[in-house]
């Protein structure tokens, strides 16, 4: 495939973003919530129950919520300047409903940046369950609707304007399974950089993305996108072979020698478990991600026959830029 000149990142990169080439602690990336935020939040919870508002009318300005402030700049420099992740433990859940824990996770969130909309309609909130649809080609049901494994990923990568935090907090477990795996994107570049810079060059070029229904009728319903880019000397990915796989599909075409040969090795990198750390997230936790810096995947899992007890997620988006519509583009991005 006939390759055009782009910006790519020819340095290894040599600090906690390119974990665990630069070994981590613990404490890097698992962050407790203390005892005076843990009141500051019961605190607010009360205040929500009794003067209650809708979920996209609260706004962390309008809350006192010091130490709240202080843990949100604390999830903020890890996400820019550490590790890239954060796991939160914990939310005091046996004081909170399920509403109010999904309340204070959406003031927190705001203080490390905007919610978005994570849908064309503008639904700002993404409940991960499984619905027991399939996540077939053009089918707009996304794997994160099933109870099937996901692979390494980025979250809507088949988007322009794609989140640059992914939140998630833990409701309630699945039976079995459904065990969090993450993993530095800057990890598998210094890999692809040493090994096979062939193959780094074919990902700094466009791939075809399914854009999963998330479209208007006069836009193609294909959008294509490099895995890699190098903007302001940092690295951007954007991994998610499931659109990819069926954008061919529904293009009709099949998938060349070299781009199937770059993210066959691309998934092999990620997949590979001594550059990863896996975890089970517990009831109250909250995972912070920087979306397009490392890539996360979720094992399959087994349910529990009561749906009140079944497995339930809740997903937030955040951007620094653009409009908070899906394809960050409304009249708000320039007040």
């Amino acid at each position: 495939m006939a390759s055009s000149i782009v910006p790519m990142l020819q340095t290894i990169v040599a600090n906690k973003a390119a974990w665990p080439e630069v070994p981590l602690q613990e404490n890097d990336w698992l962050i407790g919530i203390d005892a005076p935020t843990q009141e500051e939040i019961l605190r607010t919870a009360e205040n929500l129950a009794r003067y209650p508002l809708p979920l996209v009318a609260l706004r962390a300005d309008d809350f006192p919520m010091p130490h709240s402030r202080k843990l949100a700049q604390r999830v903020r420099e890890i996400l820019i300047q550490g590790p890239r992740f954060v796991l939160l433990d914990r939310l005091p859940m046996e004081q909170l409903s399920d509403a109010q824990a999904t309340q204070i996770y959406w003031l927190l969130s705001s203080m490390i940046s905007p919610p978005v909309a994570q849908k064309l309609d503008g639904s700002m909130l993404f409940e991960v369950k499984d619905t027991g649809r399939t996540a077939a080609p053009g089918s707009g049901v996304r794997p994160a609707e099933t109870n099937a494994e996901q692979s390494i990923h980025n979250d809507n990568a088949f988007n322009e304007a794609a989140p640059d935090v992914v939140g998630l907090l833990c409701l309630r477990q699945a039976l079995e399974g459904g065990e969090s795996r993450v993993m530095s994107f800057y990890t598998a570049h210094n890999e692809l950089l040493r090994n096979h810079p062939e193959t780094l060059k074919r990902l700094y070029q466009p791939f075809p993305h399914d854009r999963q229904k998330e479209h208007w009728e006069d836009e193609d319903k294909i959008l294509r996108l490099p895995i890699f880019a190098l903007e302001n000397n940092e690295l951007l990915a954007r991994f998610s072979p499931h659109p990819i796989q069926n954008a061919y599909q529904l293009l009709g075409e099949k998938m060349d020698d070299e781009t199937s040969a770059a993210l066959s090795t691309m998934r092999r990198i990620c997949n590979e478990s001594d550059i990863s750390i896996s975890f089970r997230m517990e009831r109250g936790q909250i995972q912070y991600v920087n979306n397009r810096q490392i890539g996360h995947s979720r094992s399959g899992f087994r349910d529990h026959s009561d749906p009140a007890l079944k497995r339930h997620m809740v997903r937030l988006w955040l951007r620094n830029t653009g409009g908070r519509d899906y394809q960050g583009k409304s009249l708000a991005a320039n007040p």
